[in-house]
């Protein structure tokens, strides 16, 4: 399944959990502050 496109899909995981991330934490600061 994750076989033929492996690199490209941990490249688009890891881009996404770390946007994912950055807004949640962008997000957090701003709500408590």
């Amino acid at each position: 399944m994750f076989k033929r496109n492996y690199r490209k899909n941990i490249g688009l995981m890891a881009g996404v959990e770390f946007f994912a991330f950055l807004g949640i934490t962008s997000f957090w600061i701003l709500f408590l502050s």
